[in-house]
């Protein structure tokens, strides 16, 4: 009942403090050259923003599928919330970050100065995150804040510091396939998404069947994953043929009409 409530305050005031801007918009005159707006185009759009929150949730139960395995599941099941709350906060600057790529790269000046924000946000992402899991932050976040219970601190903590890379990983992730989506070459981002998940849960069930400790196996198969998806979004960028450039001319031309 509490997140229907919040959820619903949260749309209710995001219809009113937008109800400006959509008026002045609504006003705005259109080009004539501008291509008109069809279904298709806007689930193209859409369908990608809105798998990489699907696979984000996804992962999870197949991780705690495999610490359900372990010897100790109980300690590992209850530990592993706590880790994956935090390793989402610390991605979600990443994970918003393929809008704003999408909403301002209409240029190559406005492309180097977003390639440059990436690298400092996504390296500053996860500095934080490793000050938070190395330092006496986390032991205070545990002890204090959540109370955790004794027995689990140790796991949050080593969890936490073995998925330092995520939050940059994200953010690289989110700037790549923003430039994919601008390219129209989607079809690479649900390949390279599609890998990535399968190496995650491929690491996890694998490390534990080798004895690794399940939470470290999580916290490694999630960087795994995101790693190798990475290098394919990457590859896959760099194979667009110059649709970028193509879209930021087709702009130019709509503005200069």
């Amino acid at each position: 009942l509490s997140l229907i409530l919040a959820v619903l305050a949260e749309a209710l005031y995001t219809y009113f403090v937008s109800l400006p801007d959509v008026k002045r918009l609504l006003q705005t005159a259109t080009n004539k050259n501008q291509k008109a707006l069809t279904y298709r185009d806007a689930f193209k759009f859409h369908i990608p923003l809105a798998t990489t929150s699907v696979i984000t949730l996804l992962i999870r139960p197949f991780i705690e599928r495999g610490l359900a395995e372990m010897p100790d599941a109980t300690q590992a099941l209850a530990a592993w919330p706590i880790i994956f709350s935090i390793i989402l906060v610390m991605r979600s600057g990443g994970m918003a970050y393929q809008e704003v790529v999408i909403s301002l790269n209409q240029s190559q000046e406005h492309h180097n100065i977003l390639r440059g924000f990436t690298l400092r946000m996504g390296f500053g992402l996860s500095i934080f995150m490793a000050i938070f899991a190395f330092t006496p932050m986390i032991q205070f976040y545990n002890n204090i804040i959540l109370d955790v219970p004794e027995n689990l601190r140790n796991l949050v903590v080593i969890g936490s510091q073995a998925a330092v890379l995520i939050p940059v990983l994200t953010t690289f992730q989110s700037y790549l396939r923003a430039l994919l989506i601008l390219s129209d070459k989607t079809s690479a981002i649900y390949q390279s998404m599609t890998v990535g998940f399968a190496l995650t849960i491929v690491v996890v069930f694998g490390g534990i069947a080798w004895g690794i400790h399940g939470i470290i196996a999580a916290s490694l198969g999630l960087t795994l994953g995101q790693i190798v998806e990475l290098a394919l979004l990457y590859y896959n960028y760099h194979r667009q043929d110059n649709q970028l450039k193509r879209y930021w001319q087709s702009l130019a031309l709509s503005a200069s009409d």
